[in-house]
């Protein structure tokens, strides 16, 4: 992708798949959390996964990464505000982003 400003410069960017679908490949639960987070893939993720917590304004809260985590992570949320967040989940060039409430 390119990107031009407004003094005709320009970058080119990586261009990466996004998936907006819901097929329930990966659930959170329990939804809404008070501590922990439990992301589960239905299949095993054999590669890097990197976690991103969004507050609703945008702004990274927390990142963590994990190699090779099996098929389970468990996410410790309990130093995040009540509140909605995304969280948005990174394996093999893959992206999926979740909504969960944290009480």
């Amino acid at each position: 992708m390119t990107q031009f400003d407004y003094d005709g410069q320009f970058a080119h960017s990586e261009v990466i798949s996004v998936d907006f679908r819901n097929d329930e490949i990966i659930s959170i639960s329990p939804n809404p959390a008070k501590e922990t987070l439990n992301i589960t893939n239905q299949e095993e993720w054999n590669s890097e996964v990197e976690l991103v917590v969004y507050g609703v304004n945008g702004k990274v809260l927390k990142t963590v990464r994990y190699d090779n985590p099996g098929n389970s992570i468990a996410l410790d949320v309990q130093n995040l505000r009540f509140g909605m967040y995304n969280i948005q989940i990174t394996s093999n060039n893959q992206v999926i982003t979740q909504r969960f409430v944290k009480n």
